[in-house]
């Protein structure tokens, strides 16, 4: 760790802001490339190095992070056929991201810019390993690439703000376990049995979250993937923001217990740096290339190593600690580094449903933040709805004057039982036109860009919690 980590900054950075334009969205799309003709390749110099501090929009958005993965697909099922027409269709006719921008105030999109997967094997069926990136651990897979390049130009020129994540914390579609088996620090079954079982994750995880994030060989094998990632992303000014990774953490046995490491640093401190000297290494590679700088965000959900010092009537007071991760010192480690906070927020009670993971095995999957409602407060939506305004009230007072954004919100509420299956369409609808609208009011209200709803649904990517069609999110954000 260099001397300008060792010290909380108090560097901040405003974005800029751009007031909307009395364009209406159907005539735009009517004058928009994204109708025009189909280009042959796609040439890695169409668009050219742009200034850096790019204003950003406020931001309506939509994840979405299987793009990659089912637009490879859809270009594997139409061998001989220009790539760039493939994924037009697929993008229009499919996902109908042309009509959901056309009908609604959806105007921005986050996905995953990474598929990080082994190679195939068992027990997995084979379509799991579709799109993914590396042949092995630093050989990319050329068609993956090109496939990722014409994506980021279409959504490009359909005006779309986009936010790419460049890995995921947990183990689907690689995740950090797949960079420790990689550079030899961990077994390829031990990744497997964390892919197959929810109960062996959670221990796996706890052993080697540490080992990540302090291993020099994973670093320089993530930059090594980074070098031919970015380039593809950030020739665009429509890539605004640039997240490290997917909900990063450092949980493990020590953070469990809110004790120092053996070097006296609490373990959100090594994640914190680790997060900011990637940033750091991403805007100098970015620079060196002349290529745009986006923002870079950390991915994470919010979570505080420390109590609030804020009264609060729905949301516990108690700090995160045991997710070895901090917000604050994230978003204020170092003025070179990140340079933009992001929450993530599931403010409800806990629902399950029996699900089947990758492996084929049926397991009780659990969604929600219900454990963050005061004790005494029963689990109504008047006090679920009470704890997410404090979420966002507490992140947005401990982020201010810095930019921030709401990377995911998702709203599920229980059926007939609390915790046992999912309440009727009509009932969720409901709820969600009325709390996205007031999240996304108040994100603006307390200084955010802009919020990601959770989630366009794929078409081999279904979530019975919070997928969303077409036709749900036109008439969830149209009136917002």
């Amino acid at each position: 760790m260099d001397d300008e980590e060792l010290k909380i900054n108090s560097y901040t950075a405003r974005p800029t802001i751009v007031k909307e334009t009395s364009i209406s969205r159907r005539r735009f799309l009517r004058q928009a490339a994204f109708t025009g003709i189909a280009f042959a390749s796609c040439p890695s110099n169409l668009f050219a190095a742009l200034p850096s501090h790019l204003p950003v929009p406020k931001l309506y958005g939509l994840n979405a992070y299987f793009l990659l993965v089912e637009a490879y697909c859809k270009v594997i099922k139409a061998p001989g056929k220009n790539i760039k027409e493939v994924l037009k269709c697929y993008l229009r006719d499919e996902i109908k991201l042309s009509l959901i921008q056309d009908k609604s105030r959806i105007n921005a999109v986050r996905f995953w810019a990474f598929n990080d997967y082994p190679a195939p094997c068992a027990p997995f069926p084979p379509y799991v390993f579709d799109g993914k990136l590396w042949i092995d651990a630093s050989r990319p897979d050329s068609t993956v690439l090109e496939v990722l390049h014409c994506l980021v130009e279409l959504l490009s020129e359909m005006n779309l703000t986009l936010v790419p994540v460049l890995s995921n914390f947990w183990p689907s579609y690689g995740g950090i376990l797949q960079y420790l088996v990689w550079t030899g620090e961990l077994e390829e079954e031990t990744y497997i049995q964390a892919l197959c079982s929810p109960v062996l994750e959670s221990r796996i995880y706890l052993r080697n979250c540490l080992k990540f994030f302090t291993s020099p060989a994973v670093a320089s094998l993530y930059h090594t993937h980074l070098s031919r990632v970015l380039p593809l992303l950030c020739q665009t000014r429509q890539v605004r923001i640039i997240e490290i990774m997917n909900e990063p953490r450092g949980k493990n046995p020590r953070s469990l217990r809110g004790k120092v490491l053996k070097d006296g640093r609490m373990p959100s401190d090594v994640v914190a740096g680790w997060l900011n000297r990637q940033a750091r290494w991403i805007k100098s590679f970015i620079k060196e290339k002349g290529l745009v700088v986006p923002y870079l965000s950390t991915g994470e959900e919010g979570w505080l190593e420390k109590p609030l010092t804020t009264k609060t009537v729905y949301l516990k007071g108690q700090g995160q600690y045991y997710e070895a991760i901090d917000l604050v010192k994230n978003t204020h480690y170092s003025p070179k580094g990140v340079t933009i906070g992001t929450i993530h927020m599931y403010p409800h009670p806990v629902v399950k449903m029996f699900n089947k993971n990758i492996c084929g095995v049926r397991f009780l999957e659990r969604r929600g933040w219900g454990f963050l409602l005061k004790d005494n407060l029963t689990a109504t939506v008047k006090n679920y709805r009470g704890l997410a305004r404090e979420w966002i009230t507490t992140r947005a007072s401990l982020l201010k004057g810095r930019p921030w954004y709401l990377g995911e919100m998702g709203w599920c509420w229980p059926g007939t039982s609390i915790g046992s299956g999912v309440a009727d369409q009509k009932t969720l609808f409901k709820q969600r036109k009325t709390l996205y609208s007031e999240w996304l009011s108040l994100t603006f209200e307390k200084g955010g860009m802009g919020a990601f709803i959770w989630m366009l649904n794929g078409l081999q990517h279904k979530d019975p919690f919070y997928g969303l069609s077409p036709s749900n999110i036109i008439s969830l954000m149209s009136g917002i």
